[in-house]
């Protein structure tokens, strides 16, 4: 059964209705952006439109606030860390300003929650081994779909039934590609060195970053032939967390400015778009999809 967790006091009841009244005032394009900012001695989840350079804050200012995804119909699931110091799933419904448990457990912790096109729900179990499960509605029973061995995290989807994810079983961390039907597990990448923060677009390019140039760099894969192209070539800084916006462009968290900032490459050019361009550490971008 669906649980409330919490209805906000009234004075973020009241930044919630501003956030609702002016996400709704914003064109629903691929300049929606959520993400994870640390400022202070809390990490909360902001959204904004790059556009505009308009952003609020969207989660309780008092408990740590982690991985936002949105949702095809505009929740925003994200991980956040309890009193008991585990790490769980919430789901935000804009438009109500209520936020839900998405696993009604306290006894294991878990994170990286990643949306499928018809609604469910992926995380991953974060206790050894990490599995990933499905979701199909909040509070019932997930199923798990990768089981050990060693560390499953980082699931994103290419398809419906096609989970993209990086695991140790066979000793380095690499990119697997899961048909949840029919059972086939294929191995994406084979570096010596971790692959990992894998990145699916809904048009079917995916993404991830890797440590395999002495740096972590973003680089693309083609799923199919395997061929890959590093997309940052930035050996000063460290780029991470890809994110694919709607129109096919690619985002990334980069360090070259002194800390943590989200970028979007034009792939044309090469040059990056500093998206967040504050003082604070910002990580996980997830952008609005479109359709």
């Amino acid at each position: 059964m669906l649980r409330a967790v919490i209805m906000y006091a009234s004075a973020l009841s009241l930044l919630l209705t501003l956030v609702i009244v002016s996400t709704r005032s914003w064109a629903r394009t691929d300049a929606i952006l959520a993400y994870e900012s640390l400022r202070g001695d809390v990490s909360s989840i902001y959204v904004r439109d790059a556009q505009r350079g308009i952003e609020r804050q969207v989660t309780d200012a008092t408990r740590n606030a982690y991985e936002p995804e949105w949702s095809p119909d505009w929740k925003l699931a994200y991980t956040f860390l309890r009193a008991t110091r585990s790490f769980d799933i919430a789901i935000l419904d804009v438009s109500s300003g209520l936020t839900q448990t998405a696993v009604e457990t306290t006894a294991e912790p878990e994170n990286t929650p990643r949306w499928l096109m018809d609604g469910r729900l992926s995380y991953v179990r974060f206790l050894l081994p990490m599995d990933i499960l499905i979701l199909t509605v909040p509070g019932d029973a997930p199923t798990v779909v990768v089981s050990g061995p060693g560390v499953n995290r980082d699931p994103c989807w290419l398809g419906q039934e096609e989970l993209v994810f990086a695991s140790d079983r066979d000793s380095i961390m690499d990119l697997y590609l899961l048909n949840t039907e029919s059972g086939v597990l294929q191995r994406l990448t084979y570096d010596p060195a971790p692959d990992y923060n894998a990145a699916c677009s809904h048009d079917g390019q995916l993404a991830f970053a890797t440590t395999r140039d002495m740096n972590a760099e973003v680089y693309i894969i083609d799923p199919i032939t395997l061929v890959e192209t590093n997309m940052t070539q930035s050996p000063r800084s460290a780029e991470f967390n890809p994110a694919w916006l709607p129109d096919g462009r690619l985002s990334f968290v980069s360090d070259r400015s002194g800390n943590r900032e989200i970028y979007i490459l034009n792939s044309e050019t090469s040059d990056w778009e500093n998206v967040t361009n504050n003082p604070y550490n910002d990580n996980e971008p997830s952008w609005i999809p479109t359709s």
